[in-house]
């Protein structure tokens, strides 16, 4: 089981690239079960997973998600959104026509600034994070902008519990 690198992904871009993020960038998985055989050779319950594009309403000043399980951002190694920690809003930003949302996010063992930036490539839309491991007591900077990445810091503390802004998540 992984440690968890948690924080806040800020997402910025035209209303119309973060929509397009959201509606074709984030996906689910929709978990069955069926009878067969495992890699072992047992025969039982398997459990395989579909992934499903997300069911994603976006109103005015709103975003909704329905009936979604292990809610994650695709392309990326295991960066998962728990659609109950789905905070988003429109919030304009210092450039023009920008917008900025934010969403709660946790990657296995730590933020890959190298999936953001392909990402971003692909949606023109820009990222933001600073996410915590609590368990491997280390913090990430990561920015990337117009598809490059502008900051990927890992940042190590001599007293973790006592520097690091929340030593509580992750891990």
């Amino acid at each position: 089981m992984p440690n968890w690198s948690e924080g806040v992904l800020k997402i910025r871009g035209t209303k119309e690239q973060i929509e397009n993020f959201i509606r074709n960038g984030i996906a689910y998985e929709d978990h069955k079960f069926n009878l067969g055989t495992d890699k072992q050779g047992n025969r039982g319950l398997i459990e395989t997973s579909v992934p499903r594009d997300c069911p994603i309403e976006i109103g005015e000043d709103e975003i909704t998600v329905k009936n979604t399980i292990d809610l994650y951002i695709k392309d990326t190694r295991r960066m998962f959104i728990n659609s109950k920690d789905i905070y988003t809003y429109y919030r304009n930003s210092k450039e023009e026509n920008k917008f900025i949302i934010c969403i709660d996010v946790r990657q296995a063992w730590g933020i890959i600034a190298g999936n953001l930036q392909e990402i971003s490539k692909k949606y023109g839309v820009d990222f933001k994070i600073f996410a915590t491991e609590q368990g491997m007591e280390f913090c990430q900077d990561v920015e990337i902008v117009n598809g490059e990445i502008v900051t990927n810091n890992d940042i190590t503390f001599d007293d973790f519990q006592w520097k690091a802004p929340d030593p509580r998540i992750g891990g």
